[in-house]
């Protein structure tokens, strides 16, 4: 391995300065891809120089905007020399203290996807966790969020033999539509009750985010249809098509305000807009890359979706991740050894995908038209997790769709 490394090291490092350099709206997907090469380098005792400068930092400890994080403060003894230190050692030194931070920054990450894994062992999920988890994910800080969500996906999802009866538990006491909604509000206007009308509000919110879950898991799987189709728009001149994708995106959702500014103006709108442009990007790749290597878990869990797996998350959130993918625990069949614990799990998470939504869907014409949505994403956009099996599905009309 170590052979093969020093040989496309050798082979890669003359051509690095030829490469194209990024612009601010595709910089993000770009440095994590240098950022995963320069890791692997680094870690074998080998350096990467480039021309471009913005990608200097990568390489000086900077791991990249989502994983950006301060050095703690360190005490350092005042010491007698007698004569200043050589501008050698000195620069020997800061390299030693950057290999030894970012050794320490990666030990923490790789015990922190150990520990996932290793609660990931448990048995799937119950459906009435999931619904649960559906109607709102639990109050946590960053990293533990990101933690359970993980975790969550690493045990997999059951389904249940009657999903719309706990669909119909889950939400009984809740006002299911404004109507009904109104009435209750009005009964607490004429007896003041100030813990029933937060149990209401906080049950009827439980209602909408239920009953928009369909919506949103069909606008997660939209959302990672066009990251893959972005994704490969690469070579000549595809920083260029990014840059001006992102600017007549930019300048057609705000169409009103551009249209009264200077060419200057309209410039300095463009670079306000640059950073959130980045962090939609960041986003979508973080969906889309789980997806990926995680298989369908990722689509059931509320978790997982573009709206939160930006700024919201940890640092190191990314590189967890990759941790992930390169430590899961393989299959227990012992006649594949290339598949790992997530493809045991797929077609039970799937099993619970498509009977949660037929259960969701308003009648047989939405369960069927959803069954084959799902289905054709499947077969277009596949992860790398495949199911071990596949069967066929029952929908609510009794049609048959397979998976």
């Amino acid at each position: 391995m170590a052979d093969a490394l020093l040989e496309a090291y050798e082979a890669i490092t003359p051509i690095l300065g030829d490469l194209p350099h990024p612009s601010s709206f595709d910089s993000p997907r770009t440095v994590e891809a240098w950022e995963k090469l320069g890791i692997l380098f680094l870690g074998a005792g080998l350096e990467i120089h480039c021309k471009h400068p913005d990608f200097m930092a990568i390489f000086d400890g900077h791991q990249g905007p989502e994983d950006d994080e301060e050095d703690p403060e360190e005490e350092h003894e005042n010491s007698q020399e007698d004569e200043p230190p050589h501008v050698d050692d000195e620069e020997e030194e800061q390299e030693n203290t950057t290999a030894a931070k970012k050794a320490k920054a990666r030990e923490v990450v790789i015990r922190r996807a150990q520990r996932i894994l290793g609660e990931g062992l448990n048995p799937p999920l119950d459906p009435e966790v999931t619904l649960d988890l559906i109607a709102a994910l639990p109050l946590e800080v960053a990293e533990k969020a990101e933690d359970s969500a993980l975790i969550r996906v690493a045990r997999g999802f059951k389904t249940a033999d009657d999903w719309e009866r706990l669909l119909r538990k889950a939400t009984r006491q809740a006002s299911r539509t404004d109507v009904a909604f109104c009435e209750k509000s009005m009964a607490l206007d004429a007896e003041p009750d100030l813990l029933q009308r937060d149990i209401h509000l906080r049950r009827s919110q439980s209602v909408i985010r239920t009953e928009g879950y369909l919506h949103d898991l069909i606008h997660k799987i939209d959302t990672i249809k066009f990251t893959v189709e972005w994704k490969k728009r690469t070579g000549k001149n595809s920083g260029t098509y990014k840059r001006d994708f992102n600017v007549a995106l930019f300048q057609r959702e705000n169409e009103a305000i551009f249209r009264s500014l200077s060419v200057d103006e309209k410039r300095d709108k463009m670079t306000e807009y640059a950073p959130h442009a980045e962090n939609i990007v960041t986003a979508r790749n973080r969906l889309e890359f789980a997806y990926k290597h995680f298989g369908s878990g990722v689509l059931i869990d509320p978790f997982f979706s573009a709206s939160n797996l930006g700024q919201k998350r940890a640092k190191k959130f990314q590189s967890l991740l990759d941790v992930l993918q390169t430590l899961v625990p393989r299959s227990d069949d012992q006649m594949t050894p290339e598949r790992t614990r997530f493809h045991d799990l797929e077609q039970g998470n799937r099993d619970a995908l498509y009977d949660l939504t037929s259960a969701l869907c308003a009648d047989d014409n939405e369960c069927e038209l959803i069954a084959k949505f799902l289905d054709d994403f499947f077969i277009q956009y596949p992860s790398k997790i495949r199911p071990c099996r596949v069967k066929l599905s029952v929908c609510q009309s009794g049609i048959e769709e397979r998976r």
